[in-house]
């Protein structure tokens, strides 16, 4: 029997078993307990449930077989959505994850940077290797919302400016023009993705490129946003202020009666979600 699940946007989609594994086999577990996993929700679906429902039911599936850091990282797209737009608090999570990768990184630089037309608000400028690669930063606070090719287009014909700007020097600043990247936390249309390739601009987001996609650069360099273990918007906004706190990793690097002051009675359980997750001891 077909079975119909309701996604976020209130379009129907056919339950498909093999998504829930693919999540649990990204978030940490074997492909035996993936497929438990999905196996047991199978079992409790119905038709017109909702997208945010099966996200419990694989919760509490991972709570159950006691998989505490497979169950924290399960809902690591959910904490990207929740990142505060008022604050460009995206903005700086991309800007710090660029750094991961050897970058020197501004965040929208000023004054703004010269083209040969016109002047230009860049979301994130980057520097490397006598370089210059210019970031485009997408948040979407619903994850089903997608990047399409305007956007990419847009961008494009920024960094075109900027290279014609390089070639009759006008521009300020340094670096030759390499790359132009467009950065959400979600993922793009078909369109965007052949632009994208038949003009060399760099597209991360979620799951894409394949295998180094922005989830699996949080993987891989521990740098897990801060909503990703429950912590509130005005604390995580005071501990980027005061700090300079963006990721699970600078959380670590703190002081810890610091962070006491800061997180109060939530201290000790978010500090063991943070141990668990990243193996710290």
């Amino acid at each position: 029997m077909v079975v119909y699940v309701i996604k976020n946007n209130g379009e129907k989609d056919i339950f498909d078993k093999s998504k829930i594994i693919q999540s649990c086999l990204r978030a940490g577990a074997n492909l035996e307990q993936a497929e438990d996993i999905a196996k047991d929700v199978e079992r409790k679906i119905y038709n017109g449930i909702t997208t945010k429902e099966i996200t419990r039911l694989v919760k509490n599936s991972l709570r159950k077989l006691n998989l505490k850091k497979v169950y924290i990282k399960y809902p690591l797209k959910d904490a990207l959505a929740k990142l505060n737009p008022d604050n460009y608090e995206f903005e700086y999570y991309i800007a710090n994850l660029f750094r991961y990768l050897g970058y020197k990184v501004e965040r929208s630089p000023l004054p703004k940077l010269k083209g040969f037309c016109v002047d230009h608000e860049i979301d994130v400028y980057l520097f490397k290797d006598g370089k210059a690669e210019f970031v485009e930063v997408k948040h979407r606070s619903r994850e089903d919302k997608y990047i399409h090719l305007d956007i990419v287009m847009y961008h494009h014909a920024r960094f075109l400016d900027f290279v014609r700007g390089y070639e009759k020097g006008t521009v300020n600043f340094k670096g030759k023009p390499n790359k132009a990247w467009v950065v959400t936390n979600t993922k793009f249309t078909y369109h965007a993705i052949k632009y994208s390739k038949c003009y060399n601009i760099e597209l991360l987001g979620w799951n894409y490129p394949d295998g180094k996609g922005i989830n699996s650069l949080i993987e891989h360099f521990n740098a897990f946003p801060l909503t990703l273990f429950g912590i509130k918007s005005h604390v995580r906004e005071v501990l980027f202020e005061k700090y300079g706190i963006i990721d699970a990793n600078d959380l670590i690097n703190v002081d810890r009666e610091i962070l006491r002051k800061y997180l109060k009675d939530d201290y000790n359980k978010i500090m063991k979600k943070i141990y668990e997750v990243m193996n710290e001891r």
